[in-house]
Formats: C-alpha cells, sequence, structure tokens
C-alpha cells in the first residue's frame, strides 16, 4: 500500500449492497468525489467517519482496519 494511505473497506462494503457510489454519496452526505478518494484509502475526515458510520451503521474499524484502536 502507498504511504500515508490506509486499508478501506468502503469499495467492498459498498459492492456488497450493489450500489452505486452516487447513492452511498447522497445517503451518506460526503461528496461523491471525496468518496471516490476515500475508497482508494484516502485518510479520512472526522466528520465522513461519522457519516459513513451512520450510512452503514457499522464502527469505524470495520471501514477502515488500519484504524482499529483508535478512537474518533
Amino acid at each position: 500500500m502507498e504511504k500515508g494511505l490506509l486499508k478501506t473497506n468502503l469499495r467492498e462494503l459498498r459492492k456488497e449492497r450493489k450500489l452505486p457510489q452516487w447513492m452511498v454519496a447522497a445517503g451518506s452526505g460526503v461528496d461523491a468525489a471525496r468518496l471516490s478518494i476515500l475508497e482508494r484509502g484516502a485518510p479520512p475526515r472526522p466528520s465522513e467517519i461519522g457519516k459513513l458510520m451512520a450510512y452503514y451503521t457499522i464502527q469505524h474499524c470495520d471501514i477502515w482496519p488500519d484504524m482499529s484502536g483508535k478512537e474518533v
């Protein structure tokens, strides 16, 4: 993995649910372009963590395993 990027399960979560990116963006409140960047491993902003946790109704460590054990 490239330096500065995080392991993320965002793309897998979206595809498991057969959702297009725009729908996840609209439902979560995260900008579609930013969601695309997050799916490629960019570190999330605190507000994005909260929005995506609420959208998928899972914990942050289930989305970003590299962040497990860190408080958000």
